[in-house]
């Protein structure tokens, strides 16, 4: 309602500030009203100000939820790319203590043959230890 009120008082600010072609001293009435009619002009001035003011701030508003929004589909592309990390992180966790198994495991049989070696070498060190005797007594012999 104000509004329509505010829209009348300024359309009557465009028109003519003389009565009906009247001069200022034949309408004394119109030199009373200036300081309303300043007013109106004033207020006009500062509604249109706002208009402008709106306007400036609808586009701001606009760039900023443009950019609120290409900022969510990066968020939501490294929300995904930390998804397949943690997805890959996983695996290779995985795979990591499939290798330790198998290490353990190669030390385990690594340990043992290394005892059986031992011992193999230790018979061997025996058997030529015997084999020098056999060919001592086999030298004596002739």
């Amino acid at each position: 309602m104000w509004v329509a009120v505010l829209l009348v008082l300024l359309f009557c600010l465009t028109g003519p500030r003389k009565a009906h072609g009247k001069s200022e001293e034949e309408a004394p009435e119109t030199t009373q009203a200036d300081p309303v009619w300043n007013e109106l002009s004033d207020l006009r001035d500062m509604l249109v100000q706002q208009k402008v003011d709106l306007r400036t701030m609808e586009f701001r508003q606009k760039e900023g939820n443009d950019v609120i929004a290409d900022m969510d589909i990066d968020l939501e592309i490294t929300i995904r790319t930390v998804e397949n990390l943690e997805k890959v992180r996983t695996a290779q966790g995985v795979e990591l203590n499939t290798i330790r198994t198998r290490l353990n495991s190669s030390e385990t049989n690594m340990d043992e043959l290394n005892r059986e070696n031992h011992a193999i070498m230790s018979r061997l060190t025996e058997s030529e230890r015997e084999l020098d005797e056999l060919k001592e007594e086999n030298t004596d012999l002739y």
